[in-house]
């Protein structure tokens, strides 16, 4: 997947009390782990927390697999990288 994929995953793990094992980037938030839109803001604002990045709230309405959360993930890792260089 991708160099973040692995501390996600047990973060996800972690929040849902899952095995990892039971979870991979194609694993879908609603019908694989039953989650509401509650449940995705939820793990959003955990995985915020987690890697210390902001991801906008309304960007999380869109995903629907892990694999995608985690790129959304990245993709606000890399802007934050970006905006704190010199």
């Amino acid at each position: 997947m991708n160099a973040k994929w692995d501390e996600f995953q047990q973060l996800v793990c972690d929040h849902l009390g899952m095995e990892q094992d039971e979870v991979g980037p194609q694993t879908n938030l609603y019908t694989d782990l039953g989650i509401d839109s509650l449940g995705v803001v939820s793990l959003g604002l955990v995985t915020q927390k987690h890697f210390q990045v902001q991801l906008p709230l309304a960007s999380l309405t869109g995903i629907s697999t892990l694999g995608g959360l985690c790129e959304l993930l990245v993709e606000h890792l890399v802007d934050h990288q970006l905006q704190k260089q010199p």
